[in-house]
């Protein structure tokens, strides 16, 4: 009985590890790619804002 309990606990404990592990790698796959493409954020979002202008410009022209 008692070592039936143990093998429960040490299955858990490395259900609990390997979780951990790939909570990490995860993380550090998620902050390294966001760190590589920054430059190209950067340069998207400044072209979406020109975009946005640009048809915010078009729709609030008068008519003529």
């Amino acid at each position: 009985m008692l070592a039936q309990k143990r093998k429960k606990r040490r299955r858990s404990l490395q259900r609990g590890q390997a979780m951990v592990e790939y909570s990490v790698i995860a993380h550090v796959l998620l902050a390294g790619g966001a760190m590589v493409s920054w430059p190209f954020f950067t340069t998207f979002i400044n072209a979406m804002n020109i975009y946005y202008e640009g048809l915010f410009e078009l729709l609030t022209r008068p008519l003529p």
